[in-house]
Formats: C-alpha cells, structure tokens, sequence
C-alpha cells in the first residue's frame, strides 16, 4: 500500500540569555530533523548551549519585536513543517504521532497543549497555543502579542495536535525573570530613599520610600532585612495608614519566606487594624491554613470573609474565589453535602473550586458532574486541562464524568486521547469508538495505541487491527504490518490467535511469516 512521504519538521527558537534552560528545551526536540536557534544577543552562555546540542545557531539581532524575530528565524528552516517552541518549554510527546498528524484535515496550522506551574503549591494550569505549521503558508505578526495569519489573508484552519504537551517551567523561568527585574526595582528604590534623605524631604516622604524598599527586599531574597527594616518603621510612626497596610501585606510573605509564623500574624493583625477591608487579611489566614493541611483553622478564617467585600479603592474580594480551599476544608471535616453546595455555587459564579481530580476524590463521581454542569463555558477548558497535569486512571475516570456531562465537548475529548499511553485495550476502543462518533478520527485512541512505541507488541497488533478491522483505518493496517515484525517468534501463535478472535481473516500466519 502507497504511504505519503515522510514530512521532515524543524523546531525553531527565538532566544536571549536563557543558559539556565535552554538545554532541557533542545534536548527534548532532538528527534527533530533540524533544530535553529535564532539569538537575539545573548550575554550568558545560550549560544554555546546550543551548539553543544546540535542546534544551528544564528547570530541575529534584536528590534523589539517578537513577530519580526520569529519571521527572521524561519528564513533559516528547509524543512517541511515548523515547531516553535520557547527555550523555557519542554516537548512531550510522540514524534512519531506528530509527523502523522501534520496537516490533517487540510490545516495548515496545529495547536497544542501548553501546560504551566505559575509557582509552588499551584496547580498546572493548560492552556491551547498554536505552535505547529507549514513553512511558507504563515508568517507572524505582532510586536508583542505574535500571532500566526495566512500569507494571502483569510481564515486559519486549525487542527489540534492531542498527543503533544509543551511543559513550560512556568515558575522558575519566570522567577529568574522576575528576579532580574526585582534587582533593578530594589536598586531604583535605593537611589530614590537616598535621594529623598540628600534633600531633606519630610519624615512621612522618608518613611514610605523606606517602605517601598523593604518590599523590594523580599523579592530579591533579602526577607529578614525587609522584616527588621518594616519592624523600625512601625516603632518610628511615621508611615500613613495607607503605607503601613501596604507594608502589611508584603510582610506577610516576607514572614513566610523566612519561616516566621509569628511574625506572619503579627502582620496579619497590623494589615486588619490598618487596611479597608478586614476580609483581606482573613482570606489569606484561611489559604495559609490550607495550604498547611489545617481544616478547622480553614474555617475558622473563611468565617470572617463574607460573601463579598470592597476596600476603599473599590476593589472585589469574593469569597468563591477561594472555594477550593473551602471545600478542601469542609469535605476534609466530614460536611460533604456542604462542601459539593459550595463547589456547586462557586463553578457556578465562574470561580473553579479545585482540579478536578481532587473534586472526584473529596465529593465523587455524582458531585463532580454537578459541579462540572454548573460551569460557564469560559471555565470548561482550563477545567479539562487539569486533567492533563496527572495523567492517570483517575484523570481518566474524570474524562469519563465530564463526557458525559457535556458529550459534545472537544476539549474532553482530546483531553482523553493524550491519556492513551495509561488505557488498557477496552478503554481504548471505548474512547476510539467516542472519538469517531465527534468526527475526532484523526485523534483515535486505537491508532494511538498502535503507533506508540512505548507499548507491547501484543496491545499494538490488536489495537491496529481493531481500527482497521472496525473503522477500516488505513493507519490501522500501516500499522500492524509494522508491528508484526516486532513480535517474537515464541508468542506468535498466541498472538495470531487473539487476532483471529478481534479481526477474523485480517492476518494469517502465512502473512506474518
């Protein structure tokens, strides 16, 4: 059978100083036929990074402007089809797949899943970026904000890629980030206090630049001089009511930082005595508290936090905004009715009230799809992302809930296709036969089982001749003629019975000779 050829593809990157990640990044696009790395004027040692891992490097320039740059990196690619990816990303997935999957439908553009940890403790959140395309069709636009758009103009067609995951190292790239500018920020707040001090200004002037400076301390990792230099401005008195909440609640997590829990509600209480809206403070008592696996000091907290609550200068505090909490807390001291009314109410508002998985395993399958109902479309599909973030049969038994909620959700769909590698052979054909009924053939679990390398040769030969044998797939038959080969001798037999069982007459045993 006649095969279309095989499309080369190039992961393409636009960088500047980004040694401390770099490597990552290129080491999981190896299996890519050509890897450009286009420098922006790198300082550290980026371009040596990339050229010890086989990148081709181009020593370009820099004009503020991140469509132009990507544009000037494509000029170096001959191959077929382009991945971009950023240097703090790393590619999971199956190549193998990917190449398959290029231009399906006839896009000439792919999205794929970008999965971010924003810091510690948090949950990765998901979110869909289109990354994948065919070299002369598109080209970027945008200083900022780039975006891909066609040539000639007009409409893109975009065809999901379910089976490729960019896992972005969120929080420690953009603590590095934040790092630099939080150095500089500390040094402006430096001249600035001593330029108010060289011209005489007012105590009160003194007072708050001095305050701006020991919040610019703890960014920088200098958390127990924020909290010394914050305790004598306190005795000083000079500071205004407005300054010294401000203070507060940056020495909040200076305290935490520095593992001063003492220190922490003192804070706490001097932010509730100064700040405009008591709610605040007592919000951040109850994530604290859940954060240390405290319940009843959760709802102790959440009891002081109405509703909701305005400051001074008009700003919202709702209470669903820290549902999950909530419910972690109430389902945590046996109130399981009270906690699926809270997470009913606040998915409701648009406010998630935990990842999904830990929402089956508090309030189970029944709670989990009311709650899953209650939702707007805007929170559905960061929602069924999370699924993605632990992959497993749990993540699949919430698919499972979630699709049948909303059986004509995309995002659930393809959300259940990348769990693939975890199906055993029923749930594949269960979520092929899914799939296919939603126009999802291209995404089908049973050639994904076929084509993954990863699996054994047995759970690849039936699942090839399931999707040929069922859905007559040609991929199916591709495949289990690869595999075929793979088999040894000894468990031929075995083999070859079982498939006589799933796909009668597709394969005899003078064939796989």
């Amino acid at each position: 059978m006649a095969t279309r050829a095989r499309l080369s593809i190039a992961a393409v990157l636009i960088v500047k100083d980004e040694e401390d990640v770099l490597r990552p990044c290129l080491e999981s696009v190896g299996w890519a036929d050509e890897v450009v790395v286009y420098d922006t004027g790198s300082t550290d040692a980026t371009v040596e990074v990339a050229r010890a891992c086989g990148a081709r490097v181009v020593e370009g320039y820099w004009d503020d402007d991140f469509g132009a740059a990507r544009n000037r990196a494509l000029e170096h690619v001959t191959a077929d089809w382009v991945l971009s990816i950023d240097a703090d990303e790393v590619f999971e997935g199956d190549p193998h797949q990917l190449r398959r999957r290029l231009g399906a439908g006839g896009a000439p553009v792919h999205s794929v899943l970008q999965v971010s940890t924003a810091a510690p403790g948090e949950h990765p959140v998901g979110a869909s970026v289109i990354r994948v395309h065919r070299r002369g069709d598109v080209h970027w636009v945008g200083e900022l904000h780039e975006q891909l758009v066609l040539d000639g103009g007009g409409p893109l067609l975009v065809r999901a890629l379910p089976d490729v995951v960019l896992r972005h190292s969120g929080y420690d790239t953009d603590r590095f980030a934040e790092r630099d500018k939080a150095r500089r920020n500390a040094e402006i707040a430096e001249n600035d206090l001593e330029a108010a001090r060289a011209e005489g200004r007012p105590a009160v002037e003194v007072a708050t630049r001095e305050a701006n400076l020991a919040r610019s301390w703890v960014l920088v990792g200098r958390a127990q001089e924020a909290l010394d230099l914050a305790e004598r401005l306190v005795a000083e008195g000079h500071m205004t009511r407005r300054t010294t909440t401000t203070l507060a609640r940056a020495m909040v997590g200076a305290a935490d930082e520095a593992s001063r829990p003492d220190l922490r509600e003192r804070w706490l209480e001097r932010w509730e005595e100064t700040g405009s809206n008591p709610a605040e403070p007592w919000a951040v008592r109850a994530t604290l508290a859940a954060a240390a696996g405290d319940a009843p000091a959760t709802l102790e907290a959440l009891e002081h936090v109405p509703t909701t609550s305005v400051d001074e200068d008009l700003v919202r505090l709702d209470r669903r905004s820290l549902a999950a909490a909530e419910v972690w807390a109430l389902a945590t001291v046996g109130k399981t009715a009270r906690a699926r009314r809270v997470a009913v109410d606040a998915a409701a508002r648009g406010f998630a009230p935990g990842p999904p998985m830990v929402l089956l395993a508090l309030l189970g399958e029944e709670a989990l799809a009311e709650v899953a109902g209650a939702m707007p479309a805007p929170l559905w599909p960061p929602f069924v992302a999370r699924c993605l973030t632990e992959p497993g049969t749990q993540a699949l038994r919430v698919l499972d809930v979630l699709v049948a909620v909303r059986p004509d959700s995309g995002a659930a769909l393809l959300a259940a296709s990348r769990l693939h590698p975890v199906m055993d052979l029923e749930e594949t054909a269960r979520w092929a036969a899914r799939l296919r009924g939603a126009g999802l053939e291209q995404d089908c679990t049973l050639v994904a089982v076929a084509c993954d390398e990863a699996r054994e040769p047995r759970d690849r030969a039936i699942a090839a001749a399931l999707a040929y044998d069922v859905w007559r797939d040609v991929r199916g038959a591709d495949a289990l003629e690869d595999v075929l080969e793979l088999v040894a001798p000894h468990e031929e037999d075995a083999l070859l019975s079982e498939l006589s069982v799933v796909a009668p007459g597709l394969v005899s045993r003078a064939a796989s000779a």
